[in-house]
């Protein structure tokens, strides 16, 4: 059920929002008002239907429009809002939104499928929106008098007919697949079978490599034992040799090394006799040396005290300075204070009147929003008085209303029968048309003088037509006075009508007398609250003047009091800077007692130091040369351990000498280079002969390897031939399958399509004789999607009805079509009374309440004759060319 529908910027509607009820709803408007927009809206937002340019969509001059539709899930009963955007001529949002859980559905696959589910739909929304639920005018009977092919096109989508004809064709494709996949395995297993043919013939070639390689392989051992001798000889002489020219080498180095120590050891020698002239010098010396470290030691010592003397003498003058600027500080400090004192004997007795002016100004203050409540209170006033005026008034309209809807149910009592007498009426006129229109066919057919009967002319059937004639002109005088009756009735009927309408205005205006009359009630009381308090504020405020005079006196006072206690806090400051000051000069002058003496000390140690810098002075070439020899002497130890070393070394290199030399004369004895040279030769014959043979048995191994391979694809191509055996078999039973189900589907398609309509065409039928209001009908939906009829036994086509009777059928076979294939148990009809008169209309207009199976029904109409018939009217209208619901 659709509850709700918000346009924004949709066509000619700017921003409206449009409320529905359970059951009929009609929407009410001359054509081009923008009734079928809210159609088109909930098609485009629900069903993603439309039928046109989506950017035709958006009102002219507008960039983005936005539809919301809240309706109730037939499913599950929850409220939910469908919501679609739309910018620059394409939807930028689309969603399904559950009020208390959020977004359940988003994008056009999700929705559609959320709709599909919820509406327990089999079909495509859009279809069935376009082609039941929300039929537009133009379609609404074009679709039943187009070609039969047409109307297939139409309706076999709706009823889910195509996905078994899709299924039909689908499966020719299966068989098709399947016939080819069994030919190319067949095509498989041929050239398989002709491959594993070659199995004995791999077998055989086998056998005879593998035994080839044995022998081949026996030789091959035989030559490398031999080759193993040969090699542990060369081995040998290959030591020997390296040998032989490492000695040689070695020979070599203990010579170099021998020439290299020798002049080495002479000159650690010489060193050791200049050390020991050195030692005597350092005697001389050292009487110099010792006199300078003493002077050096006391010109450290006396320079640590001169540094403390100095920086006690630099503190002592910096103090002798800052007691200057203290005693300075101290004569400001004593001038500011008097000021200060000065100042405060002029500023006495100022608390008072400071005190005195935060009180005025407190009272004012409070004064000043009384003011500014006063004037709220009176605009209130005002308000309450307005309200209660119009309340009033409408208390005399509820009252003058009471009275009318009186005299109206009186008029009411007076008509109670009306509508009895106009069915009956409207009945015994109809049963007269009907005999008179079957008497005249009867005197037609009784004019030719022909009786049927007797298959022959009979003088009597022309006797029988003037009886006939008679009994037309009795009938027609009597429909005469009851079509004037008929008419006193109907405009009686009318009346009727429009007296119990408004009597419904008057009962619905009524029910609001009791809450208006206690609204004056309360009005009345508010009002006479609010006086008194206004009296008592203007009261208060007849003070305000006397207040502000007195201000006028002591206004700075506040001022001046915060400038008295900022000169007492300074005076406190000053006195309390002037006593710390005069503390601090007192004890900087106890500390300048010491200062003579102290500048005494530092002059006498100044001169002190001079002289013992001339004894530095006068010693220091001695003392220089004393430390250069020094350090020369310190090397006697580590000259002799060298020269000790390198003379043990030469020592060792003669014996080391002896050694090789004796070494060598051995290995010549032994070591022939041209018995070397022919142990070589062999070795490379034997490797060529060893290489050959490892050729010859690795392609031999590779030739087996292959043949193995080959054997191993052997065995998989006939384990593959026996699958693709069993698969050929599998695939034929399946393609035998798919061949009978094809079979089925083609014989139970006509049959599926005759069930559904006959079904159809029994619910078609009756709510067709229900909106007419006539049993004597009978409609049925054909097999190929027509409509046709019969009427008191007769039978009738399609385009041999009226154009009421055409629409009432359409629309009919649609509600039908619409139960068996949705839950959502809302319809649309879009001008459903367009080409009917008016009597037709207004039975249509009664009719269409009586249908069940609609939980929500929405007529869209420019006729009038429903706003009285339904629940719920919606009236659309445009004013400068926007549409106002």
């Amino acid at each position: 059920m659709i509850r709700e529908v918000y346009l924004e910027n949709v066509k000619s509607y700017s921003r409206q929002r449009i409320e529905f009820t359970e059951g009929i709803n009609a929407i009410i408007g001359r054509n081009g008002a923008g009734k079928t927009t809210i159609l088109e809206a909930i098609g485009f937002a629900l069903f993603d239907h439309l039928p046109y340019n989506i950017s035709d969509f958006v009102r002219r001059g507008e960039k983005r429009a936005e539809i919301r539709i809240k309706f109730v899930s037939p499913l599950d009963e929850r409220e939910y809002v469908a919501v679609r955007k739309i910018e620059g001529g394409k939807t930028t949002h689309y969603y399904i939104e559950d009020l208390e859980l959020g977004r359940v559905a988003s994008g056009v696959r999700d929705v559609t499928e959320w709709v599909k589910q919820h509406f327990k739909l089999e079909v495509s929304p859009r279809e069935i929106f376009e082609n039941a639920i929300g039929v537009s005018q133009g379609n609404i009977i074009s679709h039943f008098i187009a070609q039969p092919s047409v109307r297939r096109e139409v309706f076999t989508p709706l009823l889910g007919i195509e996905r078994y004809k899709k299924a039909y064709e689908n499966a020719r494709e299966i068989v098709r697949f399947y016939e080819t996949k069994i030919h190319e395995i067949e095509r498989e297993m041929s050239y398989l079978k002709a491959k594993i043919e070659n199995k004995d013939r791999l077998i055989s070639a086998l056998n005879s490599a593998k035994k080839e390689i044995e022998e081949l392989k026996k030789r091959r051992e035989e030559i490398r034992k031999r080759r193993v001798e040969i090699e542990n000889r060369r081995n040998e002489l290959n030591r020997l040799k390296s040998e032989l020219e490492s000695l040689l080498f070695r020979k070599s180095e203990i010579s170099k090394e021998v020439n290299l120590i020798a002049p080495e050891v002479e000159k650690l020698k010489n060193q050791l006799e200049e050390i020991k002239n050195l030692e005597a010098e350092i005697e001389r010396l050292k009487s110099d040396y010792e006199k300078y470290l003493e002077a050096e030691s006391k010109i450290k010592e006396k320079k640590e005290v001169l540094e403390k003397i100095s920086k006690k003498r630099d503190e002592l003058i910096k103090i002798s300075e800052s007691c200057k600027a203290i005693e300075e500080r101290i004569r400001e400090a004593s001038n500011e204070a008097e000021r200060i004192k000065k100042s405060l004997r002029d500023l006495e007795g100022i608390e008072e009147l400071a005190k005195k002016e935060e009180e005025l100004k407190k009272e004012l203050e409070r004064l000043k929003a009384l003011e500014s409540e006063l004037k709220a209170l009176e605009n209130h006033l005002k308000s309450l008085m307005k309200s209660y005026d119009e309340k009033r008034e409408e208390s005399l309209r509820l009252k003058r209303a009471e009275e009318k809807l009186g005299k109206v149910r009186g008029q009411i009592t007076k008509l109670a029968n009306v509508k009895e007498l106009y069915l009956k009426a409207l009945d015994k006129r109809s049963k007269i048309k009907s005999r008179i229109e079957e008497l005249q066919k009867q005197k037609r057919e009784a004019e030719k003088g022909f009786c049927p009967i007797i298959d022959e002319n009979c003088d009597r059937i022309v006797e029988y037509a003037k009886n006939i004639e008679d009994e037309i002109k009795n009938l027609l005088q009597k429909l005469g006075k009851l079509e004037e009756k008929f008419e006193k009735l109907e405009k009686a009927l009318k009346h009727l009508e429009e007296l119990e309408k408004e009597e419904k205005v008057l009962m619905s205006e009524l029910k609001k007398k009791e809450a208006v009359e206690k609204s004056v009630k309360d009005l009345e009381e508010s009002i006479e609250r609010l006086k008194n308090e206004l009296d008592k504020k203007r009261k208060e405020l007849e003070k305000r003047e006397a207040f502000e005079e007195e201000l006028k006196k002591v206004t700075g006072s506040v001022q001046k009091l915060g400038e008295k206690r900022k000169l007492e806090e300074r005076l406190k400051e000053v006195e309390r800077i002037k006593e710390e000051l005069e503390e601090e000069l007192a004890d900087k002058k106890e500390k300048l007692k010491n200062f003579e003496k102290i500048e005494k000390a530092y002059e006498e140690l100044k001169r002190f130091l001079e002289k013992l810098e001339r004894v530095l002075e006068e010693k220091r070439e001695s003392y220089e040369r004393y430390i250069l020899c020094q350090e020369k002497v310190k090397e006697k130890e580590r000259i002799e351990a060298e020269l000790k070393q390198k003379v043990k070394r030469l020592k060792d290199l003669e014996s080391e000498g002896k050694e090789v030399e004796s070494r060598i004369e051995s290995i010549k004895k032994v070591y022939k280079e041209e018995e070397l040279e022919e142990v070589e030769n062999t070795l490379k014959e034997i490797n060529r002969e060893l290489g050959k043979l490892e050729g010859k048995v690795g392609q031999l191994e590779k030739s087996v390897k292959d043949l193995e391979k080959e054997l191993e694809d052997l065995k998989k191509s006939e384990e593959k031939f026996e699958d693709l055996k069993g698969k050929s078999k599998e695939l034929k039973k399946k393609l035998e399958f798919v061949n009978l189900v094809r079979e089925i589907l083609k014989e139970a398609i006509p049959q599926m399509i005759k069930a559904y309509t006959e079904a159809i065409s029994v619910e078609a039928n009756r709510i067709f004789c229900e909106i007419m209001d006539d049993f004597s009908w009978q409609i049925e939906l054909t097999e190929d999607f027509g409509i046709k009829a019969k009427y008191m036994g007769r039978e009738i086509s399609f385009q041999q009805m009226s154009g009421g009777e055409q629409v009432v059928a359409a629309l009919s076979v649609r509600l039908a079509l619409l139960k068996f294939l949705s839950s959502a148990g809302v319809v649309f009809f879009d001008e459903p009374t367009q080409n009917m008169d008016e009597e037709r209309r207004r039975n249509f207009a009664r009719q269409i309440t009586n249908i069940k199976g609609f939980r929500q029904i929405f007529v869209i109409t420019h006729d009038d004759t429903f706003e009285e018939m339904v629940e719920n009217v919606i009236r659309v209208r445009k004013e400068n060319g926007v549409s106002v619901v």
